[in-house]
């Protein structure tokens, strides 16, 4: 496969890289290579509305030369993004409208003001969009020159200015030209044409531009470029105005094209000398030759001479240069080796001695470069193979067998035997078998197991049912841990190259704790109410509820078999019961919590703090309740008592002071708190009469 550069960047990068080494070689390379010289890209970012005077441009800053009457309101040279800088064949765009383009360009456009702006672009700067003026006269006529800082030419030929622009307007009265400064004078050099009005539908549409600068550019260090915009105020101008962007000035050069053949191609044989001939047109004066594989690796003669020492197929790369252009062609693959000696078979197997259904790789070691490959496996599967290096062959046989391999090339072939290479041995699968440390305990008992197994297994699979953790890999695991009474299995299945053997043992570990232990049995009671629990049959006694903070779980204590629970919702309570000799047992109750939503309101009370303490107080009484209010009211309706504090009643009392005897009024407003499937709080308001007695 051939593959050819040519491009600008690449006389750079092949400059740099390829004829340094041919400079530092052979120093014959004294002229440098064509190029641009000078390159404009007018710099990124939007920046709408910078004056083209304002900006900092790469090479320096550009003026602007006023050639005729310039009216106040004038058309302006910018440089911005707001006219975003494209390659030839596309259509115009710029920041303003498409936010992120950065390609700054340099560009006419209309001034904030200008009569025309409130229609074609208030601010000023819209890209290359121009005030034409119109009619009554409006002061718009421009004639304004933007000039390049100084160019140094010096040691350079036959320059040629390429650009992109776009360009409208009317004809010569609102125009762009491109001028030419000498030194001395300015001279108008070309008239770019109106670019297409056909594509991009009028808008603008970037083209490609070149032309050559006169002879008085050539070496000439005080040369200037420039681009004068001259329209009138006739409103007869068709937008766009004018844009242009990457100026380039380059030298002519003289095309090189690298090209070369060898004396054969195909059949030359290892260790014998090919001849290379350079047919490169162009008179290149300079050869830098690239030989992968070769000897020499490089060459910077023009017609040189290698040798290749090992059989193969290689890639050959040229750079040719003249004086004032490079060429690089590659060729890939481009030369076949062979080897003109017949092979001598040899191999090599990764293992010569194996158990049955094993499998082994081979190795090819033959010499003198075999092109083709012929293998023989005795009761072998797979029985033959055409590959260099055969792998995953396997004997399901024992005994001893014989590989043969066949070799050849072009030149002839070779066949190695070797009987009885391979033993195929008998390699029992193991049998499984165990121990472990103790097999009774009480909670929690953990245990260590020990593999007691024969012909030396490889890989092992215990399970231990009912226990933390139930399974390992390990071949001696520990630390199996059994946490309730009961009678636990244990199974081990072990394997190696050659087989796998397993075994189950039940009821072989036993766990005992606390055999006595008892506890009351579950319980269900209405909210608000208590109930005693009651744990037996041991020693020690740990009352707990588990992802619970102790201070909500409503017991009357914690390290006692006997217990008064008062929980607010439905409790499993756990009780570690313990022997004195280190054996722990757990026994649980449930508390299930009823919630019937319901008060109770007595109908008299007795406040002289006597007899039973709790009709001392008038009070709500009831079960679910979120939150109640108790309103008392004399006979004349007048409110003697008020609160929203269930655990606070009425004491028989107004201001202080003990109230008569007799039959009182209340309200009480109940909220009760929400029950399993209820979304909305039910509420009860009861009103009735309370006897005062004393």
């Amino acid at each position: 496969m051939n593959t050819k550069h040519r491009s600008l960047s690449g006389i750079i990068v092949l400059r740099k890289i390829i004829f340094t080494m041919l400079i530092l070689c052979t120093g014959f390379l004294h002229h440098s290579i064509a190029q641009v010289f000078w390159n404009e890209p007018f710099g990124t970012g939007c920046n709408q509305g910078q004056l083209a005077i304002n900006a900092t441009p790469v090479n320096g800053a550009w003026t602007i030369s006023s050639t005729g009457t310039n009216d106040v309101f004038a058309n302006e040279w910018y440089i911005s993004a707001a006219e975003n800088g494209f390659p030839a064949g596309t259509c115009r765009d710029g920041c303003y409208i498409t936010p992120g383009l950065s390609n700054q360009t340099l560009h006419v456009g209309n001034v904030p003001n200008s009569p025309n702006a409130n229609v074609l672009c208030p601010t000023g700067d819209c890209g290359a969009t121009y005030d034409p003026g119109g009619s009554p006269p409006f002061v718009v006529t421009t004639h304004k020159r933007i000039q390049s800082p100084v160019i140094n030419c010096s040691g350079q030929n036959n320059i040629t200015i390429r650009f992109n622009y776009f360009e409208n307007g009317d004809s010569v009265s609102d125009n762009a030209t491109l001028w030419y400064f000498d030194g001395i004078t300015w001279t108008q050099v070309v008239d770019p044409p109106k670019t297409s009005t056909t594509n991009c539908s009028g808008i603008g549409f970037w083209t490609a531009f070149s032309y050559a600068l006169p002879a008085s550019a050539n070496n000439n260090p005080n040369v200037k470029i420039g681009f004068l915009w001259e329209n009138n105020a006739d409103a007869t101008g068709t937008n766009p105005s004018f844009a242009v962007d990457d100026i380039k000035l380059s030298s002519a050069a003289i095309p090189v094209t690298a090209n070369f053949s060898v004396d054969s191609v195909n059949g030359g044989c290892a260790g014998s000398p090919r001849q290379f001939q350079d047919l490169s047109s162009g008179s290149p004066t300079g050869w830098f030759w690239v030989f992968s594989g070769g000897t020499p690796a490089f060459s910077t003669q023009q017609n040189p001479i290698v040798t290749y020492s090992f059989p193969g197929t290689y890639s050959v790369t040229l750079a040719a240069a003249n004086a004032s252009d490079t060429d690089t062609i590659s060729r890939t693959n481009y030369i076949t080796i062979v080897s003109c000696v017949s092979p001598v078979a040899e191999f090599v197997a990764s293992s010569t001695a194996i158990c049955q259904n094993h499998c082994i790789n081979f190795t090819d070691l033959s010499q003198n470069t075999p092109t083709s490959w012929h293998w023989s496996f005795t009761n072998a599967n797979p029985a033959t193979s055409n590959v260099q290096n055969p792998t995953n062959i396997c004997y399901a046989d024992t005994g001893l067998k014989t590989v043969t391999l066949i070799v050849s090339n072009a030149s002839g072939g070779d066949t190695i035997t070797k009987v009885a290479y391979i033993r195929v041995n008998y390699c029992p699968p193991p049998v499984a078998d165990f121990s472990f440390s103790d097999s009774t305990g009480c909670d929690t008992l953990c245990e260590s197991f020990f593999d007691l197994s024969t012909n030396t297994p490889t890989e092992w699979h215990w399970y231990f049912p009912g226990a933390i953790p139930d399974f390992s890999t390990d071949q001696n695991p520990t630390n199996i841990c059994y946490t309730s009474d009961g009678w636990y299995d244990v199974a081990l299945a072990v394997s190696n190259g050659n087989g796998t053997d397993s075994i189950y043992k039940y009821s072989q570990i036993k766990v005992t704790s606390v055999p006595s232990a008892t506890i009351s049995n579950d319980v269900t009671i209405n909210f608000g109410d208590s109930s005693h629990l009651d744990a037996g049959g041991g020693a020690t006694y740990n009352w707990f509820v588990p992802g619970v903070d102790s201070s909500q779980w409503g017991l009357s204590a914690t390290d006692i078999p006997n217990v008064v629970a008062s929980p607010a919702y439905t409790t499993t309570y756990y009780c570690l019961i313990g022997d004195g000799s280190g054996c722990y047992t757990i026994r649980q109750v449930v508390v299930k919590i009823i919630r019937t939503s319901r008060i109770y309101v007595p109908n008299a009370f007795s406040p002289n703090g006597e007899g039973d303490s709790r009709n001392n107080v008038f009070r709500i009484n009831g079960n679910n309740i979120f939150s109640a209010r108790l309103t008392v009211f004399d006979r004349w309706g007048e409110k003697i008592f008020e609160s929203e504090d269930q655990a606070k009643g009425w004491d028989g009392t107004y201001n202080g002071e003990p109230l008569q005897v007799g039959v009182y009024t209340y309200t009480a407003v109940v909220i009760y708190d929400l029950k399993e499937g209820e979304t909305v709080a039910k509420t009860e308001t009861m009103t009735g009469t309370i006897a005062l007695i004393r």
